[in-house]
């Protein structure tokens, strides 16, 4: 069965350091974010070993070699089911068609948010 868990939390750009407001949706084996435009500004698959840890208001997902960081976007949001689906993510399989794209990150390109340059 496909299923996504998605709502609003701040990214911190890899690169810059910026807390970004950005749409974050979690699917099997998959988490992506987006500006609230609409455009994509990353994802990363959630396969191998996965590691989500909380502290206060910030969430750690540690996939590979990417330390991915979120704060809450609302004073009182809870990260808990974020850390549960992550998790829950990181058993499912990922759709061959986006493993086979990732495939490419997986063999040099690193994938990394570029900071929200754009």
């Amino acid at each position: 069965t496909h299923w996504t868990f998605r709502g609003t939390l701040f990214k911190r750009s890899e690169w810059l350091g910026r807390w970004n407001k950005r749409a974050v949706i979690v699917s099997p084996g998959l988490i992506s974010w987006y500006e609230p435009n609409g455009t994509q500004r990353g994802a990363a698959p959630l396969l191998g070993r996965v590691d989500v840890r909380i502290a206060g208001t910030q969430l750690t997902v540690c996939v590979g070699k990417r330390m991915l960081r979120f704060r809450v976007a609302r004073v009182g949001d809870a990260l808990e089911p974020w850390r549960d689906v992550i998790l829950r993510s990181a058993q499912a399989e990922l759709p061959e068609a986006e493993a086979e794209a990732f495939a490419v990150c997986e063999a040099g390109d690193d994938g990394a948010d570029d900071g929200g340059a754009r």
